[in-house]
């Protein structure tokens, strides 16, 4: 269901008319329930730690393969970001192999995008 919501500075918040904040979803009652919902199964099944779990596990064995890749490969946090990449800078395998992981981690239910100016760059949201 769709949810949205708008934050800010309070001078900010406060310095705008009543009703003058808001958007296409903002405050539907049947979305805020499901949101309710959602973060009550989060908390219920420790969702969140068990990513945390998940996410050691994976950009471990990520750094691992980087040491290891033949073709230089990097792995890297950046804030809530990490990724993974090749050293190459040309067309050639490399942005193929990158786009069957992000295919494969896509059908396995992990959200994974390619991106990069060559393709070469797997990028994984990472809960902090």
């Amino acid at each position: 269901m769709p949810l949205a919501g708008v934050t800010g500075r309070v001078e900010l918040m406060n310095a705008v008319h009543e009703g003058g904040l808001g958007g296409t979803y903002g405050g539907n009652p049947v979305a805020c329930v499901a949101a309710l919902a959602t973060i009550k199964t989060l908390r219920d099944r420790n969702l969140v730690e068990r990513a945390r779990e998940i996410g050691d596990i994976l950009f471990a064995n990520l750094r691992s393969l980087a040491q290891t890749s033949p073709s230089s490969a990097t792995c890297a946090d950046v804030a809530r970001w990490s990724r993974w990449s090749s050293s190459s800078r040309h067309q050639g395998s490399e942005p193929a192999a990158v786009k069957a992981i992000v295919n494969y981690c896509n059908q396995n239910g992990v959200i994974a995008i390619s991106c990069g100016t060559y393709g070469n760059v797997v990028r994984l949201l990472r809960h902090s």
